[in-house]
């Protein structure tokens, strides 16, 4: 109901054909208006808008049905005049835009973003899911209506190669557009794909990854008229050595990378990485005599998160846990000495 929020109902189901009746009281907000633009034309665009309250919004108290007893953005769909109206509530939190044309549309970055979730209700919102996030200061003596431009993205047409400058196909690439790409990890089927929303002032970082050949590399692009060449490069290495409180060497302890957890460490890169290709890049090994290891098909411009563990992966205590290491192109990374909890 446009002027209120959502709300999940459950209703115990009856025995026979009997109509189950369910009565609902539903909580009122306060408007917002607005109207999302194209920037460059004018014109309206379609898309849909999410709400969040921020979680230190301490008028979130007052309503009874929000929060943990009932987690349910407030959304609304542009209209045809790239109007809408929203229910919010008093104080801080933000509105989420994205356009129905997800790969026409620039996407903006917060400003002073940590790269983390937005931290309120519902939770589990990202930024990059979105092609302009703003935040608002609800005053409900104050009525707000908004105009929310969109900027138009340049398309950039990329080929990729191999080392030796041989076109390459069958290789993972993610940032290909402003938004993620929605469903499972696929492969380019040529060599030949489009970059597509990019920014000709503020750089795109994008992830490229070979299984097969063990390539891969993590690359910024701006729009621009002229088509792309990149060249994918070997997967590196990364070094160390596992000793216990007194510096002694611990031999024969599995060591495993993976992609890191930390939303902050993602916060120039694509987060689809993560999800989609965190089990591919998982490596591990075992310390050697002096405690030293080496871990090879480590992508470089990435950022891992290193255990040390005494047996069975997730099963065992965890030694020494390091995170955000952020693996060099070109070269071995070299983490040094990493000393057991115990």
């Amino acid at each position: 109901s446009e002027g209120h929020f959502a709300r999940v109902l459950r209703a115990r189901d009856t025995t026979d054909v009997t109509p189950i009746r369910a009565d609902l009281e539903l909580e009122s907000g306060i408007a917002v208006t607005g109207r999302v633009v194209d920037a460059s034309t004018g014109k309206p665009v379609s898309g849909r808008v999410i709400y969040i309250i921020a979680g230190d919004n301490k008028n979130l108290r007052d309503y009874t049905t929000l929060g943990s007893r009932g987690i349910h953005p407030s959304t609304c769909t542009m209209r045809s005049d790239g109007t809408f109206q929203i229910s919010t509530i008093p104080g801080r939190g933000w509105l989420c835009i994205f356009a129905s044309d997800r790969k026409r549309y620039v996407r903006e970055r917060m400003k002073n973003h940590d790269g983390g979730l937005l931290q309120g209700i519902p939770l589990g919102q990202h930024p990059q899911n979105f092609h302009q996030v703003r935040e608002l200061n609800v005053d409900e003596k104050k009525p707000q209506h908004l105009v929310i431009k969109l900027r138009r993205g340049v398309n950039r047409e990329l080929t990729v190669m191999d080392p030796r400058g041989t076109p390459l196909k069958g290789v993972a690439l993610f940032g290909r557009s402003s938004l993620p790409e929605q469903g499972p990890m696929k492969l380019l089927a040529t060599e030949k794909t489009l970059l597509t929303g990019l920014d000709s002032k503020a750089p795109r970082k994008i992830a490229l990854f070979h299984k097969q050949r063990q390539l891969g590399l993590v690359a910024s692009v701006t729009g621009s008229d002229e088509p792309l060449q990149i060249r994918l490069k070997p997967l590196t290495s990364a070094a160390g050595r596992v000793v216990d409180a007194k510096g002694k060497a611990l031999a024969n302890k599995i060591v495993v990378m993976r992609l890191s957890r930390r939303f902050a460490d993602y916060r120039d890169l694509p987060l689809e990485t993560l999800f989609k290709l965190g089990s591919e890049l998982q490596q591990s090994t075992r310390t050697d005599a002096n405690g030293r290891f080496k871990m090879p098909g480590l992508l470089p411009g990435l950022k891992y998160s290193l255990n040390v563990y005494d047996g069975a992966v997730n099963r065992s205590p965890i030694r020494v846990a390091k995170d955000s290491i952020t693996i060099k192109e070109g070269r071995l990374t070299r983490i040094g000495a990493l000393k057991s909890r115990r």
